[in-house]
């Protein structure tokens, strides 16, 4: 009788071992704070975890149920209990496992939170690849970040009539924090030209006309503190100046620039003889009264003169000398 009981009781072990099924579970949001690190939970079940001795294949997905690995991992599930380490070499300081695959545990930890870390987490695993034995979370885990606000810059940009030049204010933090100008008494400075950041929804960027104002205040506020940045008109001075003489300068070279083309053109042709010296290039001759447009006047020097002089070959010709036969009587 004791035998049957015994039978019944391996038996009963058995249909229960093998009524296990796959399941997962994870929180459906973490919170954590930039700079912190954060530990994403995930613990699974499947119906060969009592014998199970192959591989665990740990992966972590972004994004969505299909999107790219940031993680993954593989042990082997040893009968004898040995813990082995499961790591990822392409980022061995920014994820690693917190979990025991052994004992089911997936949980992953992120170091250094920051702003980009805001999204969803899937949690996955594969124990036989060949029968394609795998699990994943089709909800996932949302990873929320907290952080104080920070300003990025604040520096003068190219603005609008009249002044030209505006005070802008880049700022960050979540939530987005709010930004204002006001001086150094506490008053709020009105005219603020908001800029959209769309692509980034921890961001914000505000302009300001800029005046001959002494200071500006920016300050950044959020659910968790306030930042400010003090803008000193002398401070500024090196790029206010580089601000307004960018236009100046860019007109300059585009008036040198026609200059240029208007000297490449030329509408009267110079005449010169061979090789002489720049100052006796010069024509001192005055033109006579009446209308002689179209006549060059060139001094010519007669002394060396010898009948051997002869034009040049239109090979040897220089296309920028205008040559002509000069006859004495």
């Amino acid at each position: 009788m004791s035998h049957w009981v015994l039978c019944l009781l391996l038996l009963c072990c058995i249909i229960g071992c093998r009524a296990v099924e796959w399941s997962m579970s994870v929180p459906a949001q973490v919170n954590g704070t930039k700079g912190q690190n954060a530990i994403l939970p995930c613990t699974f079940t499947h119906p060969e975890q009592h014998f199970f001795t192959g591989e665990i294949l740990v992966k972590w997905i972004t994004g969505q149920f299909n999107g790219p690995t940031i993680f993954q991992c593989s042990v082997m599930n040893s009968t004898e209990g040995r813990y082995e380490h499961c790591s990822d070499p392409k980022v061995p300081n920014r994820y690693s496992l917190q979990g025991n695959p052994q004992d089911r545990n997936l949980s992953l930890l992120i170091r250094g939170l920051e702003l980009t870390d805001v999204k969803r987490y899937y949690c996955r695993v594969e124990l036989d690849k060949s029968r394609g034995a795998m699990y994943q979370n089709r909800t996932g885990t949302w990873l929320q970040i907290s952080a104080l606000p920070e300003i990025l810059n604040l520096t003068l940009v190219p603005g609008p009539p009249p002044s030209n030049v505006s005070l802008e204010c880049v700022a960050e933090g979540s939530p987005r924090p709010n930004l204002i100008y006001h001086s150094p008494a506490g008053l709020a400075i009105p005219g603020l030209i908001p800029v959209s950041s769309d692509t980034n929804p921890f961001r914000i960027v505000v302009r300001i006309p800029f005046t001959s104002r002494d200071t500006y205040v920016c300050r950044a506020t959020n659910q968790l503190g306030t930042a400010e940045r003090v803008f000193s008109v002398h401070q500024g001075l090196s790029a206010l100046t580089l601000a307004l003489c960018i236009p100046g300068a860019m007109l300059l070279l585009g008036l040198m620039l026609f200059a240029l083309w208007l000297k490449q053109r030329g509408t009267v042709p110079t005449c010169s003889f061979g090789h002489r010296n720049k100052h006796k290039e010069e024509a001192h001759s005055q033109p006579p009264e009446g209308d002689d447009t179209g006549i060059v006047y060139a001094e010519i020097n007669l002394k060396n003169i010898t009948n051997d002089l002869v034009l040049p070959t239109i090979k040897d010709q220089d296309k920028d000398v205008c040559y002509a036969e000069v006859v004495f009587s």
